[in-house]
């Protein structure tokens, strides 16, 4: 949740007003006082991760490339959202996209802002070691873009975590669900939190859900009186999930161009 800290400061100055003061009981003159403390508080902690997300992006440039007062204006949209993060493994991620829109970087696009916002550290970290397996080149003409291979849900799940098992079904743990061990029941959580993390890339439009038929050959016994069997095609529901055009040149702008060279 992002707090605007101008409203906050209204509050509490129309708390603390000539006319108001004295219509307010003691609790809410307290509230005022507080959200006045609250407000400078939060004031302190963006301009000091604003100082270091700056810092960040001074030390990605080429050396001697100062800043410009030009490229300030290009990144004040993303500002009020940069500087509420202070997390050091985000603010790497604000840093290389504050140098993709100043840059005016081919693919940035300025709701990237808006998604990072909404990532965790973990998802940030997800989303990297998923780019750096999806963009490894197959060998021989690609048939997909690079980066965009469909990929099995397990296999995000193993991106995800390594150690995660993904052979238990929902309806499984369900059946044996007072057979289960510690370790499989906590299993079981961090499977459903790896999926949860998947469906939120979804939501942002930063992975996209595949649904398509598979026809697969299925040997069928015979009826008496028949062959002795037969080879039916029967159709499947495949689901898998790959990365899109906007998750593609979002990871792009938030990674350092260190880290995406070459792709």
């Amino acid at each position: 949740m992002h707090i605007d800290p101008h409203a906050m400061n209204e509050l509490g100055k129309a708390l603390s007003s000539g006319p108001l003061k004295e219509l307010v009981t003691p609790a809410a003159k307290e509230i005022g006082a507080f959200l006045g403390d609250m407000t400078n508080l939060m004031r302190f902690y963006m301009t000091r991760n604003a100082e270091l997300i700056f810092t960040m992006w001074a030390n990605s440039r080429p050396r001697g490339t100062a800043i410009g007062a030009e490229e300030v204006e290009r990144v004040m949209p993303l500002l009020p959202l940069a500087s509420t993060v202070s997390d050091e493994e985000l603010q790497k991620r604000w840093a290389a996209l504050l140098e993709a829109a100043s840059s005016e970087e081919n693919g940035y696009m300025p709701s990237f802002g808006q998604t990072l916002s909404q990532l965790n550290a973990e998802e940030a970290q997800f989303l990297e070691r998923l780019w750096n397996f999806a963009s490894q080149p197959s060998g021989g003409l690609p048939e997909y873009l690079p980066g965009m291979v469909p990929l099995e849900r397990e296999k995000l799940v193993s991106i995800f975590d390594p150690s995660i098992e993904t052979g238990m079904s929902p309806a499984e743990r369900q059946y044996f669900k007072h057979q289960l061990s510690p370790e499989q029941i906590a299993n079981y959580k961090r499977l459903a939190h790896a999926q949860l993390v998947i469906d939120d890339m979804a939501r942002l439009g930063i992975i996209a859900h595949i649904s398509e038929l598979s026809r697969r050959n299925a040997f069928v016994r015979a009826s008496f009186g028949e062959e002795a069997g037969a080879v039916l095609a029967r159709d499947r529901l495949m689901s898998r999930y790959s990365l899109t055009h906007y998750g593609v040149h979002f990871i792009k702008a938030v990674s350092s161009k260190q880290d995406s060279r070459g792709n």
